[in-house]
C-alpha cells in the first residue's frame, strides 16, 4: 500500500486514534476524493446548528464558522464538493440528516437554496399583488403574476449557492485503511462492551504505530523506513484484517470467540507496551535499532496472528 507520508503529514489533524472514539474523529471524514456534495440546512435549531458547525470546523478546509453558521441557519447551502460518495455519506450520518436536512448528492446536481423552495408560495403571493395592483379581472393579474413570479425565481436560481469549505488538500488516508476504520466503528457497536473493547484497543495500538511512522521525523519513522516499510506495510494490512474479521463476530461461535478476542486483548497490550518501548529505546540508545525493530516487527506479527484468529471464528 504506496502512501505519501509527506502529503499525510501535511494534512492530518487530529491523532489517528480519535478516529476509533466513541463519535469518531471528523478530521479524517473527507479523506477520499470524488464527484459527490454534500448539501444542509437550513438548521432552525441552534443547538443542532452549534454541533454542526463544531463538525465543519474539523472536518473543512476554508470553514468559516461564524459565516457558515449564519448561512446555515437561514439557507439550504452546500457544504462541500468534491468528495467520494463514501466519504459524503460519512459526512452526512456526522451531521445528522434529520438534525441538518443533510444529504449526499452527486457534484453536479444544484443545489437549491431555500429560497427557491418556496417557488410556489412566490407565484401565488405575486399573482394576487399583480392582481390587486393592476385592479384587472383575476385572470390577467394570475397569467401576470405568474410572469413576475417566474422571473424573480429566475434570478433568484441565478444567485450562487453558498459553498461552506473544501476537503482537505490530498488524501489523508488511503481507502483500505478508512474502510477497516468504518468496519471497526459499525462493527463493535453490536457487540458486547468486553468484546469492543479488545477489538477497539487493537485497532488503536495501530494507529498509534502509524502515527509514529507518519511523522517523519519521529525515532521509529526513521529506523523503519516510514509507513512504506516492511513494518508499515504490516501495521495496515493487520489494521485491515482486523476490519474485516469484526464482521463476523456478531455471530461467531461464543466459546471460540471468547478464547480468541481474550488472546486478542493480551497481543494489543503486548503491542502497546513493546511500541513505548521501542519508541524510548530508539531514542536512549540508537545503537539498538535493530534488536528493537525485531522486537517490534514479532510484536506486529503475533498481533496478526490474533487477528486472524479471531476473524476464523466466525467461518
Amino acid at each position: 500500500m504506496s502512501i505519501n507520508a509527506a502529503t499525510l503529514e501535511a494534512t492530518r489533524r487530529a491523532p489517528l486514534e480519535s478516529l476509533l472514539d466513541p463519535k469518531g474523529s471528523a478530521a479524517y471524514l473527507l479523506s477520499d476524493l470524488g464527484s459527490w456534495a454534500v448539501d444542509a440546512g437550513p438548521v432552525a435549531d441552534a443547538r443542532f446548528r452549534a454541533a454542526a458547525v463544531e463538525t465543519l470546523k474539523e472536518a473543512l478546509a476554508g470553514f468559516d464558522p461564524v459565516q457558515g453558521a449564519a448561512l446555515l441557519a437561514s439557507e439550504r447551502v452546500r457544504v462541500v464538493g468534491g468528495v467520494s460518495e463514501s466519504s459524503a455519506a460519512a459526512l452526512v450520518a456526522r451531521l445528522g440528516p434529520q438534525a441538518t436536512g443533510a444529504k449526499a448528492v452527486p457534484q453536479a446536481a444544484l443545489a437549491v437554496p431555500s429560497a427557491h423552495r418556496g417557488g410556489i408560495p412566490l407565484l401565488g403571493g405575486a399573482g394576487v399583488l399583480v392582481g390587486v395592483g393592476l385592479a384587472v379581472s383575476w385572470l390577467i393579474g394570475a397569467i401576470a403574476g405568474v410572469a413576475v413570479g417566474a422571473g424573480l425565481a429566475m434570478l433568484n436560481r441565478k444567485r450562487p449557492t453558498p459553498v461552506l469549505g473544501s476537503p482537505p488538500e490530498g488524501p489523508a488516508l488511503p481507502g483500505p485503511v478508512l474502510d477497516a476504520i468504518r468496519q471497526l466503528q459499525s462493527g463493535t457497536a453490536s457487540l458486547a462492551p468486553s468484546v469492543a473493547n479488545a477489538v477497539t484497543s487493537s485497532g488503536r495500538v495501530l494507529l498509534r504505530l502509524a502515527d509514529h511512522m507518519l511523522d517523519e521525523g519521529d525515532f521509529i519513522a526513521i529506523a523503519t523506513g516510514g509507513v512504506d516499510s516492511p513494518t508499515g506495510e504490516a501495521s495496515f494490512a493487520t489494521l485491515t484484517a482486523l476490519g474485516k474479521a469484526v464482521r463476523g463476530l456478531s455471530h461467531a461461535d461464543p466459546a471460540r470467540m471468547d478464547a480468541a478476542v481474550t488472546a486478542l486483548a493480551a497481543a494489543a497490550r503486548a503491542t502497546a507496551a513493546t511500541l513505548d518501548h521501542v519508541g524510548e529505546a530508539l531514542k536512549d540508545t540508537p545503537g539498538t535499532a535493530a534488536t528493537q525493530l525485531d522486537a517490534l516487527g514479532k510484536s506486529i506479527e503475533s498481533l496478526r496472528a490474533a487477528v486472524d484468529a479471531v476473524g476464523a471464528t466466525s467461518t
